[in-house]
């Protein structure tokens, strides 16, 4: 990645196709995302291109397959912590588009055409934040918000199958000063 770069996400879809992404050189606020590919299984890697044009970094990477990836350009410095713009590539990370969203969560997965991304934007009390899951059908084209019976601090997903994905979180609700492990399924 080059002196002062952060390599923060790696999504290995085969055995021979890996993709890494993070921030460029400079603080996170005022750095570009970055991904590089390997086609070697992780033994030579491409000079990182440039996934967005918002400062931050990648926060992260899904791949169905070698060609078809989606990442999400972090919220760096701003106080939308815990949410991400989401970027396609339909050659293997090699170039990136923007997705028709302009928001989704920090944490994604994705399987076939389907994936999911969960996080929150801090709300106005310091350390508290209201979380969101977001469903994609069309390979990330486009997001739709999904209701949540609570708002914990959803910081992870991973889809087993289509429409059947595990979100994680501390639990932090708003106002909650004892957050606990929490666990949500969709599907």
């Amino acid at each position: 990645f080059g002196f002062g770069s952060s390599v923060d996400v790696v999504t290995c879809p085969t055995d021979a196709f890996c993709l890494i992404g993070g921030a460029g050189p400079g603080p996170l606020a005022s750095s570009l995302p970055i991904a590089s590919v390997s086609v070697d299984g992780g033994q030579t890697w491409t000079t990182p291109v440039v996934v967005g044009n918002e400062p931050s970094g990648l926060e992260d990477l899904a791949c169905t397959n070698a060609q078809h990836c989606v990442g999400l350009d972090g919220s760096g410095g701003t106080d939308s912590q815990g949410t991400g713009a989401p970027y396609i590539s339909n050659n293997g990370g090699r170039t990136w588009a923007v997705s028709g969203s302009s928001v989704v969560g920090q944490s994604l997965s994705c399987t076939g055409n389907f994936c999911m991304s969960v996080g929150g934007a801090v709300l106005l009390e310091p350390g508290t934040f209201a979380s969101t899951a977001f469903v994609s059908i069309d390979d990330g084209q486009s997001w739709t918000q999904q209701s949540l019976m609570e708002s914990p601090d959803l910081t992870g997903v991973t889809c087993i199958a289509p429409n059947h994905c595990v979100a994680v979180g501390d639990g932090g609700l708003a106002g909650n000063t004892t957050p606990a492990p929490i666990i949500l399924t969709y599907g």
